[in-house]
């Protein structure tokens, strides 16, 4: 391909369209109106030979050689970004969007705080988030998000990671509830209808390990995919769950709640939430100060 006769700024729109995988949305983003997208689109599928992104229920979805230009070709435009753009990076100014991958625990706890601090600091910056079910390392590499908060405790050379928590757990009941007023042992635990959360939907997770080592086990009343769902279903059940101590902290006056102490050590691992990103971006001025923000904001929810 000769460079010469390339319009750069059909790449800017191939990497709006891969990261919104919506023609009108990708045109928002960068200041162009549908027909233009659609019109350069076209151009791109000529100019590459592919259809690059075909038209679903979903949306936009990339062809497979769309997903192998998606990296280049972000890496690419950033770097002229970086060239033409002054190091100073003022968060004041500064506008975008930053997408996070990231559960429902960061959401509904640490969240609302980081926003609070993108307000007052940098009121430009737009957060979008996705959900940290798979894929992780692959939305990374694809741009189709900047950092990743999660449980992994391992990830290519091609990433970078900081621990942000680790996150204490406590067993959750109402105050009501037939049990809270005796000593909470294994058997005890085992004893009562429990909530159990896991992304997958799994029925079974690393507490019914630790109880079937200790000759028990538990009957799951419900399974849920948030912990955020848990604390008004236990106000108005006999179920109990382990939950973060600091989504715990925050949910037992609201709903009536009493936290009560795990009756046995849960993996060194429980709890562990990293920050990942992709090593060529650590550097980039904008993201840095993002990463920092988050770090920040995360620090002062420990303290609370």
């Amino acid at each position: 391909m000769n460079l010469a006769t390339l319009d750069l700024n059909l790449l800017v729109v191939f990497d709006a369209l891969m990261n919104e995988r919506h023609a009108t949305r990708a045109g928002q983003r960068i200041g162009l109106s549908q027909p233009a997208i659609s019109k350069a689109l076209n151009r791109l599928r000529a100019l590459f030979d592919d259809e690059l992104f075909v038209r679903t229920a979903d949306g936009m979805q990339p062809t497979h050689r769309a997903i192998e230009l998606a990296g280049p070709v972000s890496k690419a435009l950033r770097q002229i970004e970086q060239a033409l753009t002054p190091g100073e990076f003022d968060p004041a100014t500064a506008e975008g969007i930053t997408t996070i991958i990231t559960n429902d625990l960061v959401a509904s706890t640490v969240l609302p705080e980081f926003l609070h601090y993108l307000e007052e600091h940098a009121p430009g910056i737009d957060i979008r988030l996705k959900p940290s079910l798979t894929g992780a390392f692959e939305h990374l590499d694809r741009q189709e998000a900047d950092i990743a908060i999660t449980a992994t405790t391992s990830h290519p050379d091609r990433f970078v990671s900081e621990t942000v928590l680790q996150e204490s757990f406590v067993v959750l009941m109402r105050a009501g509830h037939p049990l809270a007023q005796l000593e909470m042992t294994p058997d005890v635990f085992a004893s009562a209808r429990h909530i159990m959360v896991s992304v997958t939907g799994d029925g079974r997770g690393d507490v019914d390990t630790i109880l079937e080592g200790l000759g028990l086990s538990r009957r799951i009343g419900i399974t849920l995919n948030h912990f955020a769902a848990g604390p008004p279903i236990l106000a108005a059940t006999d179920l109990l769950m382990i939950c973060p101590s600091g989504l715990a902290g925050r949910r037992a006056q609201q709903y009536g709640l009493i936290m009560k102490p795990v009756p046995f050590e849960l993996p060194p691992l429980f709890g562990l939430m990293r920050m990942i990103w992709l090593r060529r971006a650590s550097d980039t001025p904008s993201h840095r100060w993002v990463r920092q923000a988050l770090i920040e904001t995360f620090n002062n929810y420990r303290k609370a």
